[in-house]
């Protein structure tokens, strides 16, 4: 991952979640998972390659613990392009 990408990861995905009603302890999954996922999504001035990357990284996470979690249209539109959506 980029520089630009572990920021975005650690900015738009945990410390905008730092508020959040739901809280994952320390290294869960689900937490890293959305921490990627908001970035990729949220995350102003990222490339096309590296909100792949990190929507790459969120989904790799649920698939390292056997979770199955179905990709959404914004997933869809960031790794495929609009076509998929």
């Amino acid at each position: 991952m980029s520089i630009r990408s572990v920021l975005a990861h650690e900015y738009y995905g945990h410390y905008m979640n730092a508020d959040n009603e739901i809280w994952y302890t320390v290294d869960d999954w689900r937490d890293e998972f959305r921490a990627s996922y908001d970035a990729a999504v949220n995350a102003p001035n990222l490339s096309d390659v590296e909100r792949a990357t990190l929507m790459r990284d969120a989904y790799d996470r649920a698939a390292a613990v056997a979770e199955a979690v179905e990709f959404t249209d914004d997933a869809r539109r960031i790794l495929y392009g609009d076509s998929f959506t």
